[in-house]
């Protein structure tokens, strides 16, 4: 960021309204993901791939949820642990590893699908008609404009 860009007309208003907005965030995922059989968002996107059947190896599902493989690793082993997945390794190439959910672990994945679509209505019935619209149009084009960083 330049000087210039610091000191433009609303961007301390645009900065504080950012950090509020992500802290929120963060706080809310931290309370979702102490509930009792949740699934942390990291958690979520590695075992929604697996669901949706878009991965189902180790290095593909760590793409996927946004991690690195080590990372993706340590986390499937606490979710074998809580019999949450299963791993095998492939019998046409032994250093491949392949995850399953569970029965478990669809439950658990379908749980945190409703609990955030619960959230996502909250938030929608919160706001005015021309809020939506607007909330819609900005989260799209700051989507847009992240996603390019």
């Amino acid at each position: 960021m330049t000087t210039k860009t610091k000191h433009e007309p609303g961007y301390a208003e645009f900065e504080a309204a950012w950090d509020e907005f992500f802290g929120t965030i963060r706080r809310v995922r931290g309370r979702a993901a102490a509930e009792p059989g949740a699934l942390t968002s990291s958690q979520f996107h590695l075992l929604d791939a697996l669901e949706r059947g878009t991965a189902s190896r180790v290095s593909d599902l760590a793409e996927a949820a946004g991690i690195t493989p080590p990372t993706a690793t340590r986390m499937l082993d606490l979710l074998e642990r809580q019999c949450v997945i299963e791993r095998e390794r492939r019998t046409d190439d032994r250093r491949v590893v392949s995850v399953t959910l569970t029965d478990i672990g669809r439950e658990r994945v379908r749980a945190h699908r409703r609990r955030v679509a619960q959230r996502r209505k909250m938030v929608f019935k919160a706001l005015t008609t021309d809020e939506r619209r607007q909330g819609a149009r900005l989260l799209q084009r700051l989507a847009a404009v992240v996603d390019d960083l």
